[in-house]
């Protein structure tokens, strides 16, 4: 497998924190550049759109990666597998609800969308300080070899 393969489709092993960014960043030009090429006007107007059923499908293929990235960090920082099925949980419902017409309203959303929106922005923000700025732990770990550890050299 690829790196670039492994990097977004794999759950196992680890990345260093200048991986996790430089992986955060292209993740997301692929997934505004994805919109833009399927919905484009959901990126020019400014009043609230309605994302398009292949806008729906895009953002859902686009979690895969996102899960994958994430794992991997939360590997190199040796947390335990309920904290990346706890993002998973809080996740889904924004990749899913918008089939089904919900958490995509922004302007008069119910209270338990408001409760939900609270709740999903805390932990990614979190997620985001803990993933981004924490070093990971030193030396192999139960996820695997340390990534910022020098590699052998293959003569």
């Amino acid at each position: 497998m690829s790196r670039l393969a492994w990097l977004a489709f794999s759950l196992s092993g680890r990345i260093s924190r200048q991986t996790f960014w430089i992986a955060l960043i292209v993740y997301f030009a692929v997934l505004i550049g994805g919109i833009a090429v399927i919905q484009p006007e959901y990126l020019t107007r400014a009043e609230i759109i309605i994302p398009s059923f292949a806008h729906n499908v895009w953002m859902l293929l686009m979690a895969w990666p996102s899960f994958a990235i994430t794992k991997k960090r939360l590997n190199d920082r040796d947390w335990p597998d309920w904290v990346f099925i706890g993002v998973v949980l809080i996740s889904a419902p924004f990749f899913i609800g918008p089939f089904f017409g919900l958490l995509i309203d922004p302007g008069t959303p119910a209270v338990w969308e408001q409760v939900m929106w609270v709740v999903f922005g805390v932990a990614m923000l979190l997620l985001l300080v803990d993933n981004g700025f924490m070093k990971g732990t030193d030396g192999p770990n139960r996820f695997g070899p340390d990534p910022q550890a020098p590699q052998p050299s293959r003569a």
